[in-house]
């Protein structure tokens, strides 16, 4: 394990998948849909993790620089690609599999990845105006959801329909599928990359308090889930869901600070639960590309057991799916033989 790396951020991975796989097991919990919850949150901290080391590798020129991104996202990609054709017998197709194939999330951060490599390289020393240009782009974007901007947008400009396909017909409409997530998530991502390069300039990290953390972050999820609430309550107040984006940045701030605690970092030293905290957070985007398609209903009447069934699975096949990409990077890479130990390694 490198001797600088932050295990904090190792550890919020580990929360991160673990929310957004629990999120996606709706139909898996077959009498308490409502636990399958916590999709937004760990979709926030998956951008705050991946922005959080971004400011501070190597830079240089851009085609360099994003490359590296491409061969750190796009081996597990492909390897996707590969299991879903002989284990699963689904043909994803090359086109679609590296447009949205792999889902929603690599795009994204693909294309997150070009805006910060040009904040980083010319508005770092002004991050300020970045974060007040971000806030204005959430909210003008969030007003064309609504009348009578709605209407005007959709007549004038037909060709920006995808923009707001997604109505605000339920409670938390914003963190369903639509394209509005591409322009709020970036929020998350900076203040990633923003921290960490706050951070790294510090001789000492003091640790939080685990009490007093742990109080806060659960005030904080209150608040983010109280203003849906409010908004199914009151419909009519549903221009207002925007506002929970505000609590979710606490969230995650405070989620980054709980696993900066003693108390959490001692668990790392537990031999069973330190390996399982490590290699799951290892695999987390292994894990979101593939557990698409190892969710079934057929395991539902062994429920609750169904859900361990699963979540094992899918840990399993994340595995299969960083390593057989890490062969597929190693083969392209170089004209040198593998490295064996490194495409089969369980922690990265």
């Amino acid at each position: 394990m490198k001797q600088n790396r932050n295990i904090s951020i190792d550890i919020l991975k580990f929360f991160a998948v673990l929310l957004i796989t629990n999120s996606h097991f709706d139909e898996q919990y077959v009498y308490c849909k409502e636990l399958a919850t916590g999709g937004a949150i760990g979709d926030a901290l998956f951008f705050f993790c991946s922005g959080y080391t971004l400011f501070l590798g190597r830079f240089g020129r851009f085609d360099e620089w994003y490359k590296r991104r491409i061969r750190r996202i796009y081996p597990s990609v492909l390897s996707l690609g590969l299991i879903s054709v002989f284990l699963f017998q689904k043909d994803i197709g090359i086109g679609r599999l590296l447009s949205d194939g792999a889902g929603w999330f690599v795009m994204c951060i693909m294309i997150y990845y070009v805006a910060l490599y040009f904040v980083r390289r010319y508005l770092v020393h002004n991050l300020r105006y970045v974060y007040v240009g971000v806030v204005l782009l959430i909210l003008l974007w969030n007003s064309l959801f609504f009348e009578p901007i709605s209407s005007i947008f959709v007549e004038n400009f037909k060709c920006l329909d995808w923009m707001i396909f997604c109505q605000p017909m339920d409670k938390v409409w914003i963190f369903q599928w639509n394209y509005f997530k591409f322009g709020f998530f970036f929020l998350y991502m900076l203040i990633g990359a923003d921290l960490g390069l706050r951070e790294s300039k510090r001789k000492t990290q003091d640790s939080p308090k685990f009490l007093h953390t742990f109080l806060l972050l659960l005030l904080s999820i209150i608040c983010f889930y109280a203003i849906p609430i409010i908004c199914d309550l009151y419909p009519d107040t549903k221009y207002v869901l925007i506002l929970s984006l505000i609590p979710l940045v606490y969230v995650v701030l405070y989620f980054y600070k709980l696993c900066q605690t003693d108390f959490i970092r001692n668990l790392l030293n537990k031999k069973y639960i330190g390996s399982a905290v490590m290699i799951i957070g290892g695999l987390c985007l292994e894990i979101y590309l593939v557990q698409p398609y190892l969710r079934t209903t057929d395991l539902n009447h062994l429920f609750p057991l169904n859900i361990v069934i699963l979540s094992v699975a899918i840990v399993f096949v994340g595995y299969v799916c960083r390593s057989l990409g890490r062969f597929i990077q190693q083969t392209f890479s170089s004209e040198e033989g593998y490295e064996w130990k490194s495409i089969f390694r369980l922690i990265r």
